[in-house]
C-alpha cells in the first residue's frame, strides 16, 4: 500500500510521512510477530484489547 500512495505524491510529502513514523515505515514482517503470537495458545488470556502496530505514529 505505500509503495502504491508513495508512487502517487510527490518527495515532499513522502518525506513528512516518513517524518511521521518514528521507527520508519513499517513491512508486512513487523506485524506477523503479533500475528503469531494472537493466533497462538499464549494469548488465550488476552481479551479486549487494541494493540498498535504503527511505528510510533500514534505518540505524536
Amino acid at each position: 500500500m505505500t509503495q502504491k500512495l508513495f508512487s502517487q505524491i510527490d518527495a515532499e510529502n513522502i518525506e513528512r510521512i516518513k517524518n511521521m513514523h518514528p521507527l520508519g515505515i513499517g513491512e508486512t514482517t513487523d506485524v506477523v510477530p503479533l500475528i503469531a503470537f494472537l493466533l497462538s495458545d499464549g494469548s488465550r488470556w488476552i481479551t479486549g484489547q487494541n494493540i498498535k502496530i504503527d511505528g510510533g505514529y500514534s505518540v505524536q
